[in-house]
C-alpha cells in the first residue's frame, strides 16, 4: 500500500518528470539528430563510438537526478515523520529503507526504459545482449546511488538539497566521465586513480571492451568489487543512523 501510494507521488512529481525523464530524453534526441544530420556517411560508426556512451550518460543523468537529488531531498524532508512513525507503529525505519529502495528501483527502471525506447525508436540502439548488459549495470548503479542518496538525506537539510541540486548533478557527471579513454596526462592519471575506487569507472571499461570486442570480465569483476567495497561504509553509516 505504502509503495503504491509513493510511486504515484513520484510519477506526479514535476521535478521527477522534468529533470529525470524529459531533460535526459530531449538531450539524447538532440544529440541523435545532430549526429544523424551531420554524419550520414559514417553514421553506424558514430552510433558505436559516440551515441552509445551518450545513451549511458543520459540514463546516468536521469538516475543520478532521481536517486541522489529527488530521493535524497525526500528523505531529508520526511525523516522526522518516519522517525516518529517508527516509534508509535510496528512499521520500522529499516522497513522504510527497504520500501524506499524498491520504489527507487522501479523509478529508475522507468527512467532507463523510456530513454532506451528513445534509442530504439531512432534506431541507434539494437536489442542485443550488449545493450541488455549495459541496461542491467546502469540499474545496478541506480541501487548504488539510491543507498548513497538515502545517507545524504539523513545528513543534509532539504534547503541545502534544493540549492546544490544542479551543481551536484554536474559534479557527479563530470567526475564519472571516462577521461582516460579520451586523453592522457598527469592530471588525467590522478583523476583515473581516484575513479578506480568507484564502479562507474569499470562500467565504462565494460562499455569500451564491448565496443572493441574484448573480454569484459576483468572490468566486470572490478565493477562488482568496487561497488561492494564503497557501499559497505555507506551501509554501516546508514545502519548507525537508523539504529
Amino acid at each position: 500500500m505504502i509503495r503504491s501510494i509513493q510511486l504515484k507521488q513520484i510519477y506526479r512529481n514535476k521535478r521527477f518528470l522534468f529533470f529525470t525523464i524529459m531533460v535526459p530524453s530531449f538531450y539524447y534526441i538532440f544529440m541523435i539528430l545532430m549526429y544523424k544530420n551531420n554524419n550520414q556517411a559514417n553514421f553506424q560508426q558514430i552510433i558505436n563510438e559516440t551515441l552509445l556512451p551518450i545513451y549511458c550518460e543520459c540514463v546516468l543523468l536521469g538516475i543520478v537526478s532521481n536517486s541522489l537529488l529527488t530521493f535524497g531531498s525526500k528523505i531529508s524532508s520526511t525523516r522526522k515523520f518516519y522517525s516518529l512513525y517508527n516509534r508509535i507503529t510496528t512499521y520500522t525505519i529499516h522497513q522504510f529503507l527497504v520500501d524506499q529502495i524498491m520504489i527507487q528501483i522501479i523509478a529508475n527502471l522507468t527512467i532507463s526504459t523510456l530513454i532506451t525506447l528513445v534509442g530504439f525508436g531512432f534506431q541507434v540502439l539494437s536489442f542485443n545482449w550488449q545493450t541488455l548488459l549495459l541496461f542491467l549495470l546502469l540499474n545496478i548503479l541506480g541501487i548504488y546511488f539510491t543507498v548513497i542518496g538515502f545517507f545524504m538525506g539523513q545528513k543534509i537539510k532539504t534547503e541545502t538539497f534544493q540549492m546544490m541540486s544542479m551543481p551536484l548533478i554536474l559534479l557527479v557527471l563530470a567526475f564519472t566521465l571516462p577521461y582516460h579513454l579520451m586523453t592522457s596526462g598527469t592530471l588525467i592519471t590522478l583523476i583515473t586513480m581516484i575513479q578506480q575506487l568507484f564502479p562507474i569507472h569499470y562500467f565504462y571499461g565494460i562499455y569500451y571492451d564491448l565496443m572493441m570486442q574484448n573480454s569484459y570480465l576483468g572490468n566486470l569483476l572490478g565493477f562488482t568489487i568496487s561497488l561492494v567495497l564503497t557501499l559497505i561504509p555507506v551501509l554501516y553509516l546508514n545502519y548507525k543512523k537508523l539504529k
